[in-house]
């Protein structure tokens, strides 16, 4: 029970963290690849 509530939160923060990065740089993976590069 308890490793079925660790991966139910590892992904809940993996799909929080690109969507906080799709909406933060525009382009989600191209952005975090490279970010040195600006954002659209």
């Amino acid at each position: 029970m308890g490793l079925e509530f660790l991966n139910d939160k590892r992904s809940f923060l993996k799909s929080q963290g690109r969507i906080r990065s799709i909406s933060e740089r525009g382009n989600g993976s191209a952005a975090s690849k490279r970010p040195d590069r600006n954002p659209a």
